[in-house]
Parts: C-alpha cells; structure tokens; sequence
C-alpha cells in the first residue's frame, strides 16, 4: 500500500486531485482491457465452441489478451501470473470473460 504523502505545489494540496486522476487513467486502461478480452472470448468461442476438448497437456483455465495481462502485470507485479490466489480471484471476479470449459486427453494404458 502507498504511502499517505501529501502532494503540495505552493500552498495547495493536490494530493486528493493527483489520486482522482490516477484512478481515472486505471478504470479507462481496465475498461479497454475488458473491451480486448471480450473480443479475444468471442473468437475463442468462435474456434472452440465455447469449449477444448481432448487437450494433450491437461486443463487449459482461462485465457487473457495481453492488454489484460500488462494491466494487472503493471499494477501489481508480473509475478502476479503467479500466485494462484491471484489466479482464483480473477477467474471468480471475471468468470466468462477469462474461463474456458477444458478436458485433457484421457490416456489409454
């Protein structure tokens, strides 16, 4: 978390106005990440019919454009992609727009 430093030019506090704008710049970069992501589900759905069957390497999760990849890689850390509570948190928080329905392979022996 940051730190509570206060953002004074002259005699005026900014502080408030500088973290109004930021987390404007947040939501409009997420929210044209969103936009890509959408369009990236609609062409997986298009090619896989919404689902992968008989993958050869196990479950595929989810799937994200990289506008949504360097979004959460910039604000928290690449090492994000990671941690797999992170991982859990955006497949609940997203659900259709990053989830795909997968099957591996089954393996004759």
């Amino acid at each position: 978390m940051l730190g509570t430093e206060e953002i004074i030019i002259g005699k005026e506090n900014i502080t408030k106005d500088v973290w109004g704008s930021l987390a404007d710049i947040f939501r409009t970069e997420l929210a044209g990440a969103e936009i890509e992501q959408k369009k990236l589900m609609e062409a997986e759905k298009r090619v896989s019919g919404g689902e992968r069957k008989d993958l050869p390497f196990g479950r595929l999760r989810f799937k994200v454009c990289q506008e949504v990849y360097h979004f959460w890689g910039g604000k928290l850390g690449y090492e994000c992609w990671k941690d797999k509570s992170f991982l859990s948190w955006l497949e609940k928080r997203f659900g259709d727009l990053v989830s795909i329905k997968s099957k591996s392979a089954k393996l004759g022996i």
